[in-house]
């Protein structure tokens, strides 16, 4: 139907559709009252449809929040305050611009609920869990810059027998206007319903009000609210024997690691695209928190995340353990009875902790993990870096398979007697090789020629036995000099050496020419020591050294 103000509109329509049909004489004189209330009717059906599309329009955005938030935001908005801002800003050309907004809030909130539609009349009743609720946004609003007002009405209402003392209220809100000069405001006494969701606003509140008592309780709070540009640098205390993380639901390294952290009482976040595991992390999270005795608020913003959780501890037998304090406008006495019937279906829950089977999956998971980790360290440790079997695997993987040899028909039609003998002959094969090493590196590589006729290989093995024989002089010469090595000097070897050489080719003097030279020397001495120069001297005595 149309609202009051509507009302006279929907009567002029019908009173024109009449008289232009008496004027055309489509109706007698006598049938005008008839015509009117049928013209008016038929009107009032195209409002009715208006309002059902409206009121399931409302309902629809109402249940959407009730999901979202699990607060009913569906209210009745008695009376309302309306007024104008001017703003002046600076516009091109040097000009100031005024920019005008209206604004229009209600003064009290009272929760209903709207039932019907879809074929059924639209009803709507008081929410027996819901209080009326004066508009704190608007309070908080008024009460700072420009205009500074405080109404105490929109804090305390006043109420009657009935209840909120609905007319005093308001005239009390006009007076207080009036007072503070506030002539662009004005109360209008009118009822709405609609979707005011004012769940934020609670939470502003209660951490504008109590943000001192958070900051000394915890102190990620304190970290967030004092010092938010800073490093948060954990306090917590791991316990000396680590809590072992219980997950009945399978879980990654790195979410047993989240997990860990917690238990250690550690504060961190948890991030992670959708489908990454998150639900699954919290789900195993709450169940290790519950085995080790502690107690844990889960708190998120929307039912569905709370949904999540719950059904998967539901799966793991852990639901009777959790009870909902989702705000769903549940009233005290409700609440007082479903936190009885948890804490009785969980005391009177026969639990068997199996122990022993679970003591012998964690046997066997931790068996695994050493394992997998054994594996994983031999994948990319070497004796000889970089050549891990990681890198050899890479390697191969980008050369590719090469080429495809073709087996010989004949190996096929023999494979069955060929096979045991090629296996081996491989394996030999692999066997020389583990013994030469490298090929590539191998002191005969410069090799190319395989086939050798008999006269060559009789020639290899006479250089071959040369070169053993020649080896084993060299170890006894080796030996010797290590000997002689102990009584000379370095320098005094390096002389040796130079003789020898010097022998093999033939330029050292005999033993004669080294007397009459050490003869020579002795004179040429004595006669520079009697009758020579200072520099004489000096060079006889070198030449005597």
């Amino acid at each position: 139907s149309p609202s009051y103000r509507q009302v006279p509109e929907v009567q002029r329509q019908a009173e024109r559709a009449v008289a232009n049909a008496l004027q055309s004489g489509e109706i007698q004189p006598a049938d005008e009252a008839k015509a009117l209330a049928h013209i008016r009717n038929a009107i009032l059906v195209d409002y009715a449809q208006d309002l059902r599309k409206k009121l399931s329009a409302i309902n629809d955005e109402a249940k959407e929040t009730m999901l979202e938030t699990g607060v009913n935001s569906l209210y009745l908005a008695l009376g309302a305050v309306e007024w104008t801002e001017r703003k002046e800003t600076a516009a091109f050309g040097g000009k100031n611009q005024t920019t005008v907004t209206e604004w229009r809030a209600p003064l009290y909130l009272y929760p209903v609920i709207l039932e019907g539609g879809r074929g059924s009349p639209h009803t709507l009743r008081l929410d027996p869990q819901g209080d009326v609720t004066p508009n704190y946004c608007l309070h908080e609003k008024l009460r700072r810059e420009p205009y500074k007002l405080d109404l105490p009405e929109l804090v305390n209402p006043e109420e009657d027998e009935k209840g909120l003392d609905f007319d005093k209220m308001i005239k009390s809100i006009s007076a207080r206007l009036q007072q503070a000069k506030l002539h662009n405001f004005a109360v209008k006494p009118s009822v709405v319903l609609g979707v005011f969701d004012y769940s934020t606003f609670r939470l502003w509140k209660d951490l504008a009000e109590h943000w001192q008592d958070m900051a000394e309780i915890s102190p990620v709070a304190k970290h967030l609210i004092l010092t938010p540009n800073q490093p948060f640098l954990d306090q917590a205390v791991a316990p000396t024997t680590p809590l072992e993380p219980l997950t009945p639901i399978a879980a990654d390294d790195s979410q047993r690691a989240a997990i860990q952290m917690a238990l250690d009482g550690k504060s961190f976040r948890l991030e992670g695209p959708p489908g990454t595991g998150k639900s699954q992390t919290i789900t195993n999270l709450l169940a290790s928190c519950l085995a080790h005795g502690k107690k844990v608020l889960f708190v998120a913003e929307k039912q569905t995340a709370l949904d999540a959780v719950k059904k998967r501890l539901d799966a793991c037998g852990l639901g009777d353990f959790c009870l909902n304090l989702h705000a769903k406008g549940d009233s005290d006495t409700r609440m007082r009875r479903n936190i009885s019937e948890a804490l009785t279906t969980a005391l009177e829950k026969n639990i068997d902790p199996e122990d022993a089977k679970w003591q012998e999956l964690d046997f066997t998971r931790k068996n695994a993990e050493r394992r997998l980790n054994e594996y994983k360290d031999g994948v990319h440790n070497s004796q000889r870096p970089p050549l891990t079997p990681w890198n050899i695997h890479e390697d191969i993987l980008e050369l590719g398979i090469g080429e495809v040899e073709e087996l010989p028909a004949a190996f096929v039609e023999t494979f069955v007697e060929t096979w045991p003998v090629f296996r081996e002959r491989v394996q030999e094969v692999a066997d020389h090789l583990d013994a030469v090493g490298d090929p590539r590196e191998h002191s005969w590589r410069f090799v190319e020629t395989t086939n050798l006729g008999e006269g060559e290989r009789a020639q290899i093995s006479v250089v071959l036995k040369q070169l053993f024989d020649s080896y084993r002089s060299l170890e006894d010469i080796a030996s010797d000099w290590l000997a002689a090595s102990d009584k000379f000097t370095n320098f005094e070897l390096k002389g040796l050496t130079d003789i020898v050489e010097l022998q093999a080719q033939g330029m050292l003097p005999s033993i004669d020419q080294v007397e009459r030279l050490k003869y020579q020397i002795s004179s040429y001495y004595g006669q520079a020591l009697r009758e020579g120069t200072r520099e004489d001297r000096a060079a006889a005595a070198i030449l005597s050294d």
